[in-house]
């Protein structure tokens, strides 16, 4: 596998071959899911970009990209007869070919004394995310919170991934962005095609992947794919003196948003002054929903289109004059329709999002 034989870092290089990349999950088992990606590991991307968004500075980094790294490096933790155990960790570990010069690697000697790797004479690549010693000493992260930074816990390297990555940028959501930052990871400009293929193909796949979204039957779903928090925020004091008429629903930048009713997409506008990127989704009983600061929209997302319940129609970002905000999703709610009066929604989305 190419992840072995080349490791996914800036010395490397890799040859093509194509990947089919799916999944997401969240830890109450809710949202999108696929039988490929052991569900520790979908919890490992999504928790690793939420941390990065966190930290300061903060970054913004979709969980799908971290997704499409352990897809090429490792299958996510499953090269060769390794699999992850239910802590996330790679049993046996995983350990590459000598980096030695030869099988399209580059030379690179033993940096370690074998401590990671077991070679005292050529470093290897390791771990899931396939970090060499050298580089591992410098970005490994501790994503579990047992204070250690192991390269063969999918928690732990996600973590440390998005620290790499995030050093190039701190907005990884842009196209140009994204793609210097894995280059630095990996200076195949093959491996960076594939990555963002299969990054894009995850996040165009997850459209279709809304059957278990919502398991209640209340008057609504919940707009933001778990896990989210948010307070009623209705009427919190805005600048020039305004108010709030909306909720703000945090979650990890590239988060699914997903039509909470049965309705039609009535709008779909980039650069829409305060909110950014936005939606306007008409349900079918009338009642108007203003989705806004989104980081990119779904195919579904097509004026006059008819959506359904628990379809994805965007993601989570901080467009507009969110910019300086950690990611979230502002919603406001009309319920006699879009030139009716904004309503206090937070009763609804509250009984729509358990745990929130």
């Amino acid at each position: 596998m190419k992840a072995l034989l080349a490791a996914g870092l800036p010395v490397l290089g890799v040859l093509a071959m194509p990947i089919l990349f799916i999944g997401v999950d969240d830890a109450s088992g809710g949202g999108l899911r696929h039988p490929d990606i052991p569900a520790v590991a979908l919890q490992a991307y999504v928790d690793a970009a939420a941390a990065a968004a966190e930290v300061e500075p903060p970054c913004a980094i979709s969980w799908s990209l971290l997704a499409a790294i352990g897809k090429v490096e490792s299958d996510h933790g499953r090269h060769g007869s390794s699999q992850l155990d239910p802590a996330g960790r790679a049993t046996p570990p995983i350990i590459g070919i000598p980096l030695d010069g030869t099988n399209n690697t580059a030379a690179i000697r033993d940096t370690d004394g074998g401590q990671l790797d077991g070679d005292p004479v050529w470093d290897r690549a390791v771990g899931p995310m396939q970090f060499i010693p050298s580089t591992w000493s410098r970005w490994g992260r501790d994503g579990d919170g047992d204070d250690r930074a192991d390269p063969q816990d999918i928690h732990d390297v996600a973590r440390s991934a998005a620290a790499y990555l995030c050093h190039s940028s701190l907005d990884l959501t842009d196209a140009s962005e994204a793609r210097a930052a894995v280059l630095s990871y990996n200076r195949s400009s093959a491996y960076v095609d594939e990555v963002l293929a299969i990054a894009a193909t995850y996040l165009a796949e997850a459209t279709h992947l809304t059957d278990t979204l919502f398991p209640g039957s209340g008057p609504i779903g919940c707009p933001v794919v778990a896990p989210v928090t948010f307070i009623d925020s209705w009427h919190f004091p805005r600048p020039g003196g305004r108010v709030h008429l909306g909720q703000d629903m945090f979650a990890a930048e590239g988060q699914p948003l997903v039509a909470l009713a049965d309705g039609t997409i009535e709008e779909v506008r980039s650069g829409a002054g305060l909110g950014g990127n936005i939606i306007w989704l008409r349900t079918d009983d009338g009642q108007a929903w203003y989705y806004a600061h989104l980081s990119a929209f779904a195919r579904s997302a097509v004026p006059g289109r008819e959506v359904e319940r628990g379809e994805v129609i965007g993601f989570v970002g901080r467009t507009g004059n969110a910019v300086d905000t950690p990611p979230h999703l502002h919603i406001q709610w009309r319920p006699a329709g879009r030139h009716g009066t904004d309503t206090n929604p937070y009763p609804l989305l509250a009984a729509a999002c358990p745990g929130h």
